[in-house]
């Protein structure tokens, strides 16, 4: 403080602004400066001699011509820069099909992976090489030797430790005791023979008259379920009931009369299209009691049936004209009665 209070408006920029230099706490140590930061160079020129070396640089790299490497055209520049393409677009079309050198390739792997260390391959006894980051997990030189290894060329054995642990009973398998069923998924492209497809039926028959395995649903299927309703959808369909009569009917109504989507949409969301009859009688198959719906919207009225009825009458009264009784039945005009 004593400081800044005896040097306080005494010191000014010596480059000519004649503005004062506060005196600070640090220039005790490193002494009040002459300029104000930034004015150092103010009115400073280059000598006679800076000047010339600048202008003979200057003329010698207007004269100076560089030849190309790709294109082989002759190019001006400086001799400073030392270019050796005349355009970024042939630097960059020489380079195609080039390759780094095993010295420079060796020298990117050391960089980026670090040093290299050899472990004995458990399989073959082969050494190879492997990076800091696997030194303590690699133990195969090739997915080969370790698809190998793991059939048992050589036999896979319990360590000793682990013998012992089994034979005490202080580890017990994960899978003792456990009737382990193939789930019959397999890889995309993979199915099983036919003989493995046999011998899976027959175990898992066999377990199911040993009763060691239960089906789930068991208690839901069939009669047992909320949804019974006397067999009905056992019952088969009519002859009317064919392909021709599914045609005429999606031709009348063009979309799903539930979500009211187009048949195109309706493929593009991969929804197939049935044909729903209104009173849930498959002897009836009509054009007054049947309409087009896709499988999403025709799952959703195997519930409340009474009100689906209804309100798929009132629809096809109001878009086609048809007529029905206030107990939920048709009116059929046999005579004039056409699908078209």
């Amino acid at each position: 403080m004593e400081l800044i209070q005896a040097n306080q408006g005494k010191h000014f920029c010596k480059c000519g602004c004649n503005r004062e230099i506060t005196a600070k706490q640090y220039h005790n140590y490193r002494g009040i400066p002459n300029f104000i930061k930034g004015h150092s160079n103010r009115g400073r020129t280059h000598s006679v001699q800076t000047k010339n070396k600048i202008s003979e640089t200057k003329r010698q790299g207007k004269n100076n011509l560089f030849t190309c490497l790709h294109c082989k055209q002759e190019f001006i520049e400086e001799p400073c820069k030392k270019r050796k393409y005349c355009s970024i677009q042939c630097c960059n079309n020489h380079k195609i099909g080039t390759h780094h050198k095993e010295e420079t390739i060796q020298k990117i792997r050391t960089s980026n992976k670090g040093p290299l260390f050899n472990i004995e391959c458990l399989n073959c006894r082969a050494v190879f090489s492997v990076s800091s980051s696997r030194r303590n997990t690699a133990k195969f030189c090739s997915g080969n030797c370790h698809s190998l290894f793991k059939k048992g060329k050589p036999n896979r054995k319990h360590s000793e430790a682990l013998r012992k642990l089994y034979a005490e009973k202080k580890i017990k398998a994960w899978n003792k005791g456990k009737h382990m069923i193939h789930s019959g998924t397999f890889k995309s492209g993979h199915s099983p023979s036919n003989k493995t497809r046999e011998k899976m039926s027959e175990t898992r028959n066999r377990l199911f008259e040993e009763e060691k395995i239960k089906v789930w649903n068991k208690d839901i299927i069939g009669q047992d379920s909320h949804a019974w309703m006397d067999g009905r959808s056992f019952e088969p369909y009519t002859l009317d009931f064919n392909k021709n009569f599914k045609k005429i009917i999606k031709e009348r109504d063009k979309c799903c009369m539930l979500c009211n989507l187009g048949f195109k949409d309706l493929y593009l969301l991969k929804r197939k299209i049935a044909i729903h009859h209104i009173n849930y009688n498959k002897l009836d198959s009509f054009k007054e009691n049947c309409l087009s719906l896709c499988n999403k919207c025709h799952g959703i009225t195997n519930h409340n049936r009474p009100h689906w009825t209804t309100f798929f009458q009132s629809m096809l009264r109001e878009q086609y004209g048809y007529e029905f009784t206030q107990d939920q039945k048709m009116i059929i005009d046999f005579v004039h009665n056409t699908l078209v």
